[in-house]
């Protein structure tokens, strides 16, 4: 069970993300699309069944969220359910139109005086203190494979394989029996693959378009000094940093050590798993860019460092970069009728 709703303009996905990181490192249990809708959920009943069970609803504020429809949405919702609302401004503009009505008398926290991370720490703050004296909500808690206090749907069994088998001879024997299962076959396929929102395929898209800027950047990433940078990094680490402070910090504030890899890095994982949920269809992606072979091997020793330290010292995840990883074995499996290596190795 979550505790926290983070709602967001898909422009402002680096903001959101780097507030998710810092609230989950100081212990609050956060709900952000779209890592946490299930394959095949529909995004509408996800989004409105997680602000329910949210406590707390973090609104990142800016023209892109002041400007969007689903913002406004999940605002409304969030007033409807009864969450306190904190919302986080990251530009210098006043709410509109219906977030105006929403938001008026409310209390801000700005985070537009760099450095970020110490607004995030700020918000951390506020939200914790919050949790902590808001009464306890009476939900459940989640059962065992449940997301956000919701079961998993799952597809009824069709009819008994007698039934249907009887109903085949009947319409032709053999043949009808085999057009039958055929389409039953079809059928759980179409209900069973994943249901891509628009606004989700849209922002898919502009990954897309941006990929030929993102193959430069990687190669010049994989042409600096890697090693220097994950002993910067480990540095860090040893001092007391979490892998994905460092991460989310570096990607919303230029001149870290980390350098550009955080952004190059964050975008890859973003566009793999685009194509893994099949808003980017491979054929295409791959038709008209190659995959990015010496970024992904010169920054191993990256990738490596965060995953088996995204939580803090030695405490590691081993998610990380698991999407451009699933990038990395499709374009191995399309190479190999040119037996054309690629090492996928995390």
């Amino acid at each position: 069970m979550h505790d926290v709703f983070i709602s967001y303009s898909t422009t402002d996905k680096q903001v959101a993300d780097a507030a998710c990181a810092t609230l989950e490192a100081h212990g609050v249990r956060c709900w952000i699309a779209p890592r946490d809708i299930l394959g095949g959920e529909d995004f509408a009943d996800a989004v409105v069944g997680a602000i329910a069970h949210a406590k707390v609803f973090v609104l990142i504020f800016s023209s892109h969220s002041n400007a969007s429809d689903h913002v406004r949405r999940e605002v409304q919702a969030a007033f409807h359910k009864g969450a306190v609302v904190v919302p986080l401004r990251i530009e210098d503009i006043e709410p509109s139109g219906a977030l105006e009505y929403y938001l008026s008398g409310r209390h801000w926290l700005d985070a537009m005086t760099p450095p970020l991370e110490a607004q995030l720490k700020r918000l951390a703050d506020n939200v914790t203190a919050v949790l902590g004296a808001a009464p306890a909500s009476g939900v459940a808690l989640e059962k065992d494979g449940d997301r956000g206090g919701r079961a998993r749907r799952r597809f009824q069994p069709a009819a008994s394989d007698a039934g249907w088998r009887r109903w085949a001879l009947f319409v032709g024997g053999p043949l009808g029996a085999l057009a039958l299962g055929t389409m039953i076959f079809l059928v759980v396929q179409r209900l069973s693959a994943p249901v891509v929102d628009s606004q989700r395929r849209q922002t898919c898209e502009t990954y897309f378009d941006q990929s030929a800027a993102m193959q430069s950047r990687s190669a010049k990433v994989a042409l600096e000094d890697n090693s220097a940078r994950a002993s910067a990094i480990l540095a860090m680490l040893h001092a007391g940093r979490t892998g994905q402070s460092i991460y989310y910090v570096a990607l919303s504030t230029p001149g870290t050590p980390v350098g550009d890899y955080a952004a190059v890095s964050h975008f890859w994982e973003e566009f793999s798993a685009c194509v893994g949920e099949k808003a980017l269809d491979f054929n295409k992606v791959s038709n008209v860019m190659s995959f990015p072979d010496d970024f992904w091997n010169s920054t191993r020793n990256l990738r490596l460092l965060f995953g088996a330290n995204w939580h803090g010292l030695g405490k590691g995840t081993p998610d990380f970069m698991s999407q451009f990883r699933g990038l990395c074995l499709d374009y191995k499996q399309a190479r190999a009728a040119n037996q054309v290596a690629l090492d996928c190795t995390q």
